[in-house]
């Protein structure tokens, strides 16, 4: 599995004014990800500052409002953002500016496609936190994209309810799931005795398609989590 295919459904504000290099890197985002606002001006963007993006790229050297003061603007509003700075020259006081509003890093143009992608690697790796979950050793789920993989990169396929049940057992480590519990998230229903032998086909398969015990079973009440 890729790590940067976790990008893909992000939103991305670029904002650049030089026309060439904005087209050029605006070619390496599209590659990367599907949600992109290019903008070529510091007004643009601050009109956009009720907005959320979980990435933001800005030129140092913008017209009307300079990165720095946009990332200012944008952090104010939120923490989540990762943000960072694209600039002509890497002086220390501009490093130490960016530093301050948070900026992960901070690239000199011109920008290589091998620097971008290692940038992009980072902002992979923060935002794969919640998302990447490592089921053992030689299973990791991604939780946005609802696909298990091996660690050789195969994916193993499941049905809906199969990844229903493999996201409550994710959310609930070490904790006990009720055949309620499960049958109100599985069937949308309160009757447990109905969906029981469902239930437990389910699980059954599911250990044969993972090859691991994510759970154990109590007598007459449900699953504890592994």
């Amino acid at each position: 599995m890729n790590k940067l295919s976790i990008l893909k459904n992000k939103k991305v504000l670029y904002v650049e004014d030089d026309p060439i290099v904005r087209d050029s890197i605006s070619k390496v985002l599209s590659v990367f990800f599907n949600n992109i606002i290019v903008l070529q001006d510091g007004q643009e963007a601050m009109n956009l500052i009720e907005k959320n993006f979980d990435i933001i790229i800005l030129d140092l050297n913008l017209p009307k409002y300079n990165g720095i003061e946009i990332a200012k603007a944008f952090r104010a509003k939120s923490q989540e953002s990762l943000i960072f700075m694209i600039s002509n020259y890497q002086e220390i006081q501009n490093l130490r500016d960016a530093m301050k509003v948070g900026a992960i890093d901070f690239l000199s143009k011109p920008i290589s496609f091998d620097e971008l992608k290692t940038v992009l690697e980072e902002c992979a790796n923060r935002l794969s936190k919640d998302i990447i979950h490592h089921i053992d050793n030689n299973l990791i789920y991604n939780s946005q994209l609802k696909t298990i993989f091996k660690n050789n990169n195969e994916e193993i396929k499941l049905t809906k309810n199969e990844i229903i049940f493999l996201e409550l057992v994710i959310s609930n480590k070490n904790q006990v799931l009720t055949y309620d519990v499960i049958t109100n998230e599985l069937f949308n229903s309160q009757n447990s005795s109905v969906n029981l032998p469902s239930i437990k086909n389910m699980v059954l398969r599911l250990r044969k398609k993972l090859n691991t015990n994510l759970v154990e079973s109590i007598f007459g009440i449900g699953y504890r989590v592994l």
